[in-house]
């Protein structure tokens, strides 16, 4: 093996002083740059000095064993000589590497070296030592778990380095590994909440932003590596538009991608005619639509010798096709992708009397259809309706082309006949949540496309600027190639940028328009939320080039080149519902209030307060807990990288002291490893979903009191009591046409989270109490089936059950998800079931 007897480089990096502690000359006073580095000179050349002459005073260390080296070492600098120490490791490392020697826990020699020159404030000499162990420590590991502790030792050595030298995103990193190992390392913890107030204060100051650059396109790049194939690790997901993309028929015929292809294909025809219901209720989008064909279809007709012949691409429950029909078309082809909406257009169309004669219905692709076998005859209205919130992801533009070059006469109407797209930029963040910093969330904003709805609705979405006009799309004219523009960005305000807010106008002829800009009233689509790769501190009067892209099927919005405070982490496997969660206020004070009140009555009671927060997601309760006075918290999540999230929030809250994040399955908690030995005497608990027990919180909780709970163990919530009411929801008569037909496509073997205020319904019994249950003591509620009678208050069909919940979170505080009280945000209830 190699090895060397001091790392005798220096840094290239110029060091900025630490924050003042008082180590260089007075407090609160810290030297000059200049005044460090010469005084590391001058230490470095004591040490190399001190090596020199240990080695002359002891010809014969060559020859001494290892062992013999290293207690000299230690006991060096036990007794506070560090230098003599740093000396004594020195000769060991010599040894090592002339006689070419090895040792299994030589990784714990550079940690020590480590240790002794990080008291000397040589961060870059501890900084390799640190490195060079955690390499050593890591290889051990991996032959024997049991060296766990060597490695997590070098990480702290590493990252105290690393602090040393200001580089306080590095550390957190390197910290983020230590804590997943030894969650209950408590200097790890302190040196966390350190190496994170050192990020905020390089924020502050303006300092080691990071930079990425977008490059621009070229002509000739491609969604994958060859024409006709499509290797799976090629596919492109990254925020690059591709110019050309991999057609249905590549996907299908690709070995590589065609199961994955054909699986989306079958769980998306399932899953379509239910969310064709919200589309059947937004009546605002059907009485432009209605009026615009009306016009279309007499503009047509008003020439005698005319017929009107309508192709509806899109054509869903067949809404469009009727309106046509019953303004006087001739025929209509209704053309729908996807199964279940083409069999229920199908449907509609006969139990609404047109005559068969009339209309077709085509179960394929738009751009699939071909004249005579599809399409009986040329066309001269279309009607489009493949858009959703992102305009162009459905494939409107390909659609609108094939049928202007191939199902069309030259003169034919467009509905739409075009779309303006516009955007703002914004600020969309997580707020301080009951006095809390929770904004290490807010690294994990990222989704591969957009967001629609969800980022809005809590109320989180800021402006910064005024709206821009991005694109104008003339769908007579579909443009064939993609493009991009860059738009200068004004900003009104102060904020961090990171998400761009785009809508668009639909114009529909005739002078009827529609709107998606946000409040604009439409129940099906509204604005959708673009993240940034990161997030940019901006200025009012500051102006900003944005870049603007799409190819044809797809927009999207970077910046070229920029300082970003973060840069996004783009990890699907965050769950987006924290989002919700860290917003829902009144849940969360809840939560507070009763965490407060049972870790006061605990500590009054036993004097100690010992809380396990399970399913903690970003840490929130286990924080609660922490400032109400526990005395340890461990908060356990078994996602990876909510609980990374959580330990960046509780170092940024300065909780780390008290605070110890575990990611591990909580039914295999154990005392003494992940929890301390005498265990936990509260559990706060977040791990309902809008069924109340459909993530088995009875069972792993009955699983923690045999493991890890102390008797008489409070748990918070204490009770739980489930509501019951039946419903007719049904779909009846839209614009004057019947589809009760369609619903048949309301039935669904589990339970679906909602608004029930959103959806239409008829009340038809009496609330009900189905059963309660307590999760602490000996009582417990009814887990068996039984016969529930509900009472009858209205006539009607009864097709489904609305399904809600009291969680008791102690004798004081309650929440719901019912309809007739404070409804919470994150649970999306009542739950209703067909």
């Amino acid at each position: 093996m190699k090895s060397r007897a001091l790392p005798t480089h220096l840094a290239s990096h110029q060091e900025r002083p630490r924050p003042s502690v008082g180590r260089h000359g007075h407090p609160g006073q810290p030297p000059a740059v200049s005044e460090v580095q010469e005084r590391q000179q001058q230490m470095r050349a004591a040490v190399v000095a001190a090596v020199k002459a240990a080695q002359e005073a002891d010809p014969t260390y060559l020859k001494r064993p290892l062992m013999e080296l290293n207690k000299e070492a230690v006991g060096l600098q036990k007794a506070g000589n560090l230098l003599g120490a740093v000396a004594a490791f020195g000769k060991l490392f010599e040894r090592a590497r002339v006689c070419n020697l090895y040792h299994t826990e030589l990784h714990v020699c550079h940690t020590n070296r480590a240790a002794a020159l990080l008291a000397l404030e040589l961060w870059d000499e501890a900084l390799w030592d640190a490195q060079r162990a955690s390499q050593l420590a890591l290889d051990a590991m991996k032959r024997d778990p049991r060296m766990m502790a060597g490695y997590t030792k070098s990480l702290l050595r590493k990252a105290a380095a690393l602090i040393g030298l200001t580089r306080y995103r590095e550390a957190t990193l390197t910290l983020d590994e230590g804590l997943r190992l030894d969650p209950l390392n408590s200097s790890m913890q302190q040196l966390h909440a350190e190496a994170s107030r050192g990020v905020l204060g390089d924020l502050l100051e303006g300092e080691r932003m990071e930079m990425r650059a977008l490059p621009a396109p070229e002509a000739s790049q491609r969604i994958t590596s060859h024409p006709f194939a499509a290797p799976l690790h090629r596919i492109r997901t990254d925020n690059m538009l591709p110019t050309k993309l991999l057609t249905p028929f590549q996907a299908e015929s690709d070995h590589n991608v065609k199961d994955t292809y054909n699986y989306m294909t079958i769980q998306t025809d399932i899953r379509m005619p239910r969310r064709h219901f919200t589309f059947l209720e937004d009546s605002e989008l059907h009485r432009v639509f209605q009026a615009a064909i009306s016009q279309a279809v007499a503009q047509i007709t008003a020439d005698e010798d005319i017929d009107c012949r309508v192709l509806n691409l899109g054509a869903g429950a067949g809404l469009h096709a009727m309106m046509a029909l019953r303004a006087g078309a001739h025929h209509v082809t209704a053309a729908e992708r996807w199964l279940y909406l083409s069999l229920a257009c199908k449907e509609a169309l006969v139990a609404n009397k047109f005559p068969a004669d009339r209309h077709k219905v085509v179960y394929k692709r738009p751009t699939d259809l071909a004249l005579i076998q599809d399409v009986p005859i040329v066309c001269n209205l279309l009607i489009c309706n493949i858009f959703d919130e992102g305009l162009l992801t459905c494939g409107l533009i390909p659609a609108v082309r094939h049928s202007l070059d191939n199902l069309l006469t030259p003169n034919a109407i467009i509905l739409p006949a075009s779309a303006t797209v516009f955007m703002q930029a914004a600020e969309v963040r997580t707020k301080d949540v009951c006095g809390l910093d929770m904004s290490a969330a807010d690294l994990h904003r990222w989704h591969p496309v957009y967001l629609s709805g969800a980022p809005l609705a809590d109320d989180l979405f800021r402006p910064l600027s005024g709206p821009l006009e991005v694109w104008h799309f003339d769908f007579g004219n579909p443009p064939q190639e993609s493009a991009r523009r860059t738009l200068d960005v004004e900003f009104t305000q102060m904020g961090r940028f990171n998400a761009v807010v785009f809508w668009f106008e639909l114009h529909l002829g005739f002078g009827i328009t529609v709107s998606t800009k946000p409040g604009c009233g439409l129940k099906s689509m509204g604005p959708a939320v673009q993240y940034l790769a990161g997030q940019l501190s901006v200025e009012a009067g500051m102006l900003l080039p944005v870049l603007a892209t799409h190819n044809t099927v797809r927009m999207h919005f970077d910046i070229e080149e920029a300082e970003y405070m973060h840069l996004t982490k783009t990890d699907a496997a965050f769950p987006a519902d924290q989002f919700s969660m860290l917003a829902d206020v009144a849940r969360n004070e809840a939560y507070n209030r009763a965490i407060c009140r049972v870790v006061k009555a605990k500590k009054a009671e036993t004097k100690e307060a010992h809380v396990l927060d399970v399913g903690s997601g970003t840490g929130l309760f286990a924080m609660m807990a922490a400032k109400a006075g526990a005395d340890s918290v461990v908060a356990n999540d078994l996602s990876e990288v909510l609980c990374t999230t959580a330990r960046r929030a509780v170092a940024a809250n300065d909780l780390g002291g008290r605070v110890s994040v575990v990611h591990r399955d909580a039914g295999l908690l154990e005392r003494g490893h992940e929890m301390r030995r005498l265990g936990a005497n509260v559990v706060v608990a977040d791990f309902f979903d809008s069924g109340l027990f459909g993530n088995n919180f009875t069972y792993i909780l009955e699983l923690l009191k045999k493991r890890v709970l102390q008797p008489n163990t409070t748990v918070i919530p204490n009770a739980a009591t489930m509501y019951c009411m039946g419903l007719e929801m049904a779909t009846g008569s839209v614009c004057g046409f019947d589809f009760s037909s369609f619903d048949q496509f309301r039935w669904d073997k589990g339970y679906e989270a909602c608004y029930l205020d959103d959806l239409p319904h008829k009340v038809l019994t009496k609330p009900a109490q189905a059963f309660e249950y307590f999760f602490e003591g000996m009582r417990k509620g009814q887990q068996r089936d039984h016969l529930l009678k509900l009472e009858v208050t209205s006539a009607g069909t009864l097709n489904a059950l609305a399904i809600w919940f009291d969680l008791h979170l102690d004798e004081e505080e309650s929440i719901t998800t019912g309809k007739f009280c404070c409804m919470t945000e994150s649970l999306l209830a009542p739950t209703s079931g067909n």
